[in-house]
């Protein structure tokens, strides 16, 4: 029983050593795969390292990651770019994000046009895109509701505002 005690203090102390070298220069070889780059960079984004999280979750997506991981990341950077304020950035993500089916990014492409744009008819077509999304995905009953009550209530205000 010691011996194995000793020898999980052992590679405890390898992992952390792993670690430490991965968080210190990622981009050396020490991570290779796609979602390593996107959970270093929720890590980083977590201690409020904005702009590390951001490179690491652009070298993540520069990595061909399938399209649910893909999705995850995109989300993830939109978020944080947004947080940023590099709304450029992040309607290029969303764009992108949107053109592959995210209802995601249609709302917040929505809420962009909305507020920050004040475009109301582009803003109700991308509510009206995340509308029609969300009735045809494959989703759980109580996820598709939650989508479809966020866009009716944003679609009834949107609906208003353009006095229709």
């Amino acid at each position: 029983m010691f011996y194995h005690n000793a020898m999980d203090v052992v590679a405890m102390a390898a992992l952390l050593t792993h670690i430490s070298e991965m968080t210190a220069n990622p981009y050396e070889g020490r991570v290779q795969h796609g979602l390593d780059f996107i959970a270093l960079g929720k890590l980083f984004e977590d201690l409020g390292q904005w702009e590390e999280a951001a490179r690491l979750y652009e070298r993540g997506l520069e990595s061909g990651l399938n399209e649910s991981d893909f999705g995850v990341a995109v989300k993830r950077i939109s978020i944080l770019q947004k947080k940023r304020g590099d709304m450029q950035r992040a309607l290029q993500l969303w764009q992108q994000a949107a053109e592959q089916g995210h209802i995601y990014a249609h709302i917040e492409l929505a809420k962009y046009h909305e507020h920050r744009a004040r475009d109301v008819k582009t803003s109700l077509k991308w509510t009206k895109s995340a509308r029609k999304l969300a009735q045809k995905a494959d989703l759980p009953p109580y996820v598709r509701k939650h989508w479809l009550d966020e866009i009716d209530h944003r679609l009834a205000r949107l609906l208003r505002k353009a006095g229709l």
